[in-house]
């Protein structure tokens, strides 16, 4: 399997993606802030000269151009993937609207019902789950796992989106899931080569945008990239035949951290998808004094963790993993927001 994961990890698609993503940062940096594609620090009341943003937009064409040049379109892959693309496209437009214009909530929300169908009508559902009591699989009705597909998209989008509120939370988290579910597709149980390909695409383009990020935030990558790598995800994981347990513990932060902060608003009598209240993780952390990279370094570790530890576990394994992190987060979470309550 080492052999397998270097060579298609060091392929030519592969290098070729990782340059697309080097050449989307130039366009982001160079480009960007001489068509006017900056950010509004005035509506934030930050002290800065404006950055790129969003620059979500050029990781989009990048990863759509890698997806035309390196990915093998067959028979049976073609109208899963045509779906897919179709699905980013709408996203993307929708939200690099939302990004310089700003839209109402409701009418995103829409669009991402609209995608999510999209992708399910293509022929992407989950269509099996895995007994916990032995290794059988049984069938869904086509009913059902619609709806559990369509909820899984919808509630990956926007996990992903909320978690956007600190540079590269959101980037270095899809990369180590994407990353996490290219190594399991190659697994001889797995073996499925040409969506660890998808995978490894995904990641080599994700990580420029990271590494240029790191040390200075450089641009923002908005809604506009936010929304695309949960929707790309959510599909990822449904792609591997549904390995949805494998993003859901490589991802557990941003989405406990996300029914957590629905939940609150909704016992708070607000709107459950209206922001700026200050109630996810990384701004409590901020409350505290923690700093952006000191927040990052902390999200990218435990999704690192959880994502080879995942490697190792069969399915019992996961299912405990799942709810013992679930337990200690949301013990965390709660309190944290008591005690931010009562100052």
């Amino acid at each position: 399997m080492q052999d397998l994961v270097l060579s298609i990890f060091f392929s030519s698609e592969i290098l070729g993606s990782f340059l697309l993503g080097i050449f989307g940062i130039l366009i982001v940096l160079w480009i960007f802030p001489k068509i006017g594609l900056l950010d509004f620090p005035e509506r934030y009341n930050l002290k800065r000269k404006p950055i790129p943003y969003p620059a979500g937009l050029a990781l989009v064409v990048m990863f759509n151009i890698a997806l035309f040049l390196f990915l093998p379109f067959t028979e049976q892959n073609f109208l899963q993937l045509l779906g897919f693309i179709i699905g980013i496209i709408l996203l993307s437009v929708t939200s690099f609207v939302d990004d310089r214009k700003q839209i109402s909530p409701i009418l995103r929300l829409c669009i991402q019902a609209i995608a999510a169908s999209i992708v399910i009508f293509s022929g992407t559902t989950i269509v099996y789950l895995t007994n916990p009591f032995s290794s059988e699989a049984f069938h869904i009705p086509f009913y059902i796992s619609g709806i559990i597909t369509f909820f899984w998209i919808l509630g990956f989008i926007n996990a992903t989106n909320w978690l956007d509120g600190v540079p590269n939370l959101t980037l270095s988290s899809g990369a180590v899931a994407s990353f996490s579910l290219g190594l399991l597709s190659l697994s001889p149980q797995v073996h499925q080569k040409e969506f660890a390909l998808l995978c490894f695409i995904f990641t080599a383009i994700l990580l420029p945008f990271i590494f240029s990020n790191i040390k200075k935030t450089r641009f923002i990558l908005g809604d506009t990239g936010s929304m695309i790598i949960g929707f790309s995800l959510a599909v990822f994981s449904l792609f591997a035949g549904g390995k949805m347990a494998t993003v859901l513990i490589v991802m557990s932060i941003p989405i406990f951290d996300s029914i957590f902060v629905f939940l609150t608003r909704i016992f708070q009598k607000k709107s459950p998808l209206k922001g700026g209240d200050g109630l996810h993780l990384h701004d409590t952390l901020l409350k505290k004094n923690w700093n952006e990279s000191h927040i990052f370094l902390l999200y990218f570790f435990v999704s690192l963790l959880l994502g080879i530890s995942v490697l190792f576990l069969e399915t019992w394994g996961k299912i405990f993993l799942i709810f013992s992190f679930a337990l200690l987060f949301f013990t965390t979470r709660i309190i944290l927001f008591l005690y931010f309550t009562k100052q």
